[in-house]
């Protein structure tokens, strides 16, 4: 199965403010966007505080980093 990366649609929305045509999902995505920037095309999250910027990866980089947490390299 192909997972589609949770990113995309937030993305897209920020860098060309393009809605998916059901109004829900558009309501969705828009105001979700309000939470994440983009600084030198890599994805943040805005912190709740203190302007901290949270990096967003995809499931498969998740993955990796946690796997090589519990490896302990």
């Amino acid at each position: 199965m192909l997972e589609v990366d949770w990113r995309t649609n937030i993305i897209d929305y920020i860098l060309n403010e393009r809605l998916f045509a059901n109004k829900t999902e558009a309501e969705h995505i828009a105001r979700r966007s309000k939470d994440y920037v983009l600084v030198r095309n890599k994805f943040y999250k805005r912190g709740s505080h203190l302007g901290v910027l949270m990096k967003c990866v995809s499931h498969e980089e998740g993955k990796s980093f946690l796997e090589e947490i519990h490896e302990g390299n």
